[in-house]
């Protein structure tokens, strides 16, 4: 799948390549652009999802599972700071805990996750599995 960039992306992209190629640091852009296009292809997957939606006090939103999907998408992302990541698990907890086991679509989690890297559905399931036995959360 060919995952097309914003414009204002492919700008800062071509702005750090150049910038780069001086240092002879060229491949860490290759890397970072990559990392991009997988988020962005995740976004992509979630925006397919987001006709599966219901509205809360007058507020469309997306179903709890996609935003738990994108909360595990920031929590395990490299270049996310620490403290932030740690946030990240809290939100995905909570969110996991007030929907409650029985009515989490486990498998919607798992397709979501496997887009964002392999074996990333089964790093999430863990997660689930860890949050539901009330154990401490690592990432």
């Amino acid at each position: 799948m060919s995952i097309t960039l914003p414009r204002a992306v492919q700008e800062s992209l071509a702005i750090l390549r150049a910038s780069r190629a001086v240092s002879g640091r060229a491949e860490e852009v290759a890397l970072m652009e990559e990392r991009i296009r997988r988020v962005v292809g995740v976004f992509e997957q979630v925006g397919a999802r987001l006709e599966r939606t219901h509205a809360t006090e007058g507020w469309i939103v997306p179903v709890p599972e996609v935003l738990i999907a994108l909360r595990f998408l920031s929590a395990v992302s490299s270049w996310r700071a620490r403290t932030k990541k740690i946030s990240d698990v809290a939100d995905l907890a909570a969110m996991v805990q007030a929907l409650g086991e029985d009515r989490l679509d486990r498998e919607l989690l798992r397709e979501l996750a496997a887009r964002v890297y392999p074996g990333a559905e089964v790093e999430l399931e863990r997660l689930l599995e860890r949050i539901a036995r009330g154990e401490a959360i690592t990432i």
